[in-house]
């Protein structure tokens, strides 16, 4: 390990150092040791860790320097990507920054033989995987991966399904200035179904809220949120978010996102 950090640590496309990939509980305290070590050797990257086992993610905080799951729901149930990130922030305390890994692989490459009902993830789902962990506390994705779309290329042309990562990691890019921003205190006194994510920013003076629809079915709710909110305008997504009688009116188709500014009524003396 010092000798790959030594080769490694002044180059400049090294982000952080993968030392955790699903390792078990029982392995927590060599973990530690092994992060440790690592800070040792170079202070000024991070190490990542990934784990399945959300429900074990306080017992992993001291192994990382930054935290992450892997749920790969697709075929199954994509709201797994909600629930993980928001239970690796809870896990963490909010100690930990959270790098979560959307699925762009089909697990057809894995399993032998392949199952009926497996493929690649569609556009569609790729967007709404990665705004879901976004809306559960991720700061950070690393999609999994590059090599799976080669390697599948027979069955899915990798042009087209490199094509559709891109777009969909660059409409994330774009909206970097709303998402690197300080937090809002935005709450909800009721209202907001179990599907249906959101988190908020304070940004050039308003609210910006994400929204994501973290299930196969339309989700229409009406929100109550606690600030006076005299407009809405929508910057991104296919869902509609309309403000009436001070309620959020919030409609998202299936996988359906959106992100809204949310203009706060002024008191003028």
């Amino acid at each position: 390990m010092a000798d790959a950090v030594a080769k490694f640590k002044g180059k400049p496309g090294l982000l952080a150092w993968y030392v955790n990939d699903e390792a078990d509980i029982g392995k927590a305290t060599r973990l530690s040791k092994r992060r440790d070590f690592l800070e040792r050797l170079d202070p000024d990257h991070p190490t990542w860790g990934v784990i399945y086992q959300v429900e074990d993610a306080r017992g992993y905080v001291r192994t990382a320097d930054v935290h992450g799951s892997d749920p790969y729901p697709v075929p199954g149930d994509i709201g797994k990507c909600l629930s993980d990130a928001i239970a690796m922030n809870n896990g963490s305390m909010g100690t930990r920054a959270v790098w979560q890994v959307p699925q762009i692989f089909d697990w057809c490459m894995y399993h032998k033989p392949p199952r009926p009902d497996e493929r690649a993830p569609t556009e569609d789902e790729m967007r709404n995987m990665s705004w879901q962990a976004i809306a559960g506390g991720a700061n950070g994705l690393v999609y999994y991966s590059y090599h799976c779309l080669w390697a599948m290329r027979a069955k899915d042309r990798f042009e087209k399904r490199w094509a559709e990562c891109c777009k969909v990691a660059d409409e994330i890019r774009r909206h970097f200035p709303i998402l690197l921003s300080d937090p809002a205190t935005l709450r909800f006194s009721k209202g907001v179904p179990e599907k249906l994510g959101w988190r908020a920013w304070s940004y050039e003076g308003d609210t910006c809220v994400l929204f994501v629809n973290a299930s196969r079915e339309r989700i229409a709710a009406a929100l109550s949120p606690e600030i006076a909110v005299e407009g809405t305008a929508q910057v991104f997504g296919n869902g509609a978010v309309t403000i009436s009688g001070g309620k959020l009116s919030v409609n998202l188709p299936p996988l359906g996102v959106a992100i809204v500014k949310m203009k706060e009524m002024r008191t003028h003396n």
